[in-house]
């Protein structure tokens, strides 16, 4: 069974986003990292870098290739 939210509170320190707003957040998908030593895009798109306010919207920016990490879309 895979899981794809995470309980806020249980989300690591490391990311800085709001504890109390929402229950829930997105959970990173497995590879190479842990959780503790990994953050999700959406919360980078979201939380740090503020583009967009909804999952919808995530959805969308990511979709059209508008971000690019180590010089990938």
């Amino acid at each position: 069974m895979v899981k794809n939210h995470l309980s806020r509170l249980n989300a690591p320190t490391s990311w800085s986003i709001k504890r109390k707003v929402i229950k829930f957040t997105t959970r990173p998908s497995g590879g190479a990292h842990s959780l503790r030593e990994s953050i999700p895009l959406s919360i980078v798109v979201t939380q740090l870098l503020k583009y967009a306010r909804t999952r919808k919207e995530v959805k969308k920016i990511l979709n059209e290739g508008k971000i690019f990490v180590n010089g990938k879309v």
